[in-house]
């Protein structure tokens, strides 16, 4: 009775490791599934983007990140409450797609990817058409206007992060410098009857709106360069900052 016994132990505590080994590899959550919640602040409420992040070893992964671009009101002439309609969007299309390729540095973190300081390049693409009607009826402008709005930027650079993961699920993921080049091109039409000394008015306000929207875009647009039909092409600095919350599996 005993040598069966004994046996039958010696086989238990042979499989202790290889059970361990599976709970393990079991517990092992390579994928990231997130929420991007600090953009809608800059770009306005209408942006919403989901992404992905794959770790491909314990020190390198990357993520791809989808969704709808948007801008807030490029021009909020009721400021004063004076009666108007201005910057109705007729219509609206947009989108946004980022992609990034991370390096956890082994020697800044205790924990494996997707835990801890991160650097690595990152590239970023934005489209947006909008179609604008006003009806303008204040002390500078009195008529209407309906202008497209056509924008694109393309931004590749190289960031640092760092990502927080709590109670194994829950990921907080901050981009906290992230430099690069950007190429912007804008391209406006309008149709008005304003009188000739009101559109070159309005296109000045204009012009400061889109500025004031783009951060780093200072010096980018100059005054008289949008026309009643016109645009720019331009290579710039750009630059990214985002704060991710995910879900680990």
């Amino acid at each position: 009775m005993k040598r069966p016994l004994c046996l039958f132990l010696l086989m238990v505590m042979a499989t202790i490791p290889a059970w361990c080994q599976v709970d393990s590899l079991a517990k092992e959550r390579k994928n990231i599934a997130r929420i991007n919640v600090s953009s809608p602040m800059i770009w306005g409420t209408k942006f919403v983007a989901i992404g992905y992040e794959r770790v491909l070893s314990e020190k390198r992964s990357f993520s791809v990140n989808l969704g709808r671009f948007s801008l807030p009101k490029l021009m909020r002439l009721d400021e004063n409450g004076e009666a108007i309609n201005g910057d109705r969007a007729v219509s609206e299309r947009g989108y946004h797609f980022a992609a990034d390729y991370r390096f956890y540095l082994a020697k800044e973190n205790r924990h494996k990817a997707p835990r801890g300081v991160y650097i690595g390049p990152h590239f970023q693409y934005n489209y947006l058409t909008r179609n604008n009607d006003l009806a303008l009826n204040t002390e500078n402008f009195q008529g209407n206007v309906n202008f497209d709005f056509n924008f694109n930027t393309v931004i590749a650079g190289f960031q640092l992060g760092y990502q927080f993961v709590f109670w194994e699920r829950l990921a907080l993921d901050m981009v906290l410098a992230g430099p690069g080049i950007g190429f912007y091109d804008l391209k406006t039409s309008l149709n008005t009857d304003l009188p000739a000394e009101e559109q070159e008015e309005f296109f000045r306000e204009l012009n400061e709106a889109i500025k004031g929207r783009f951060p780093m875009f200072e010096g980018v647009i100059k005054p008289g360069e949008i026309a009643n039909s016109g645009g720019f092409r331009s290579l710039s600095y750009g630059f990214r900052y985002v704060v991710n919350v995910g879900f680990r599996f």
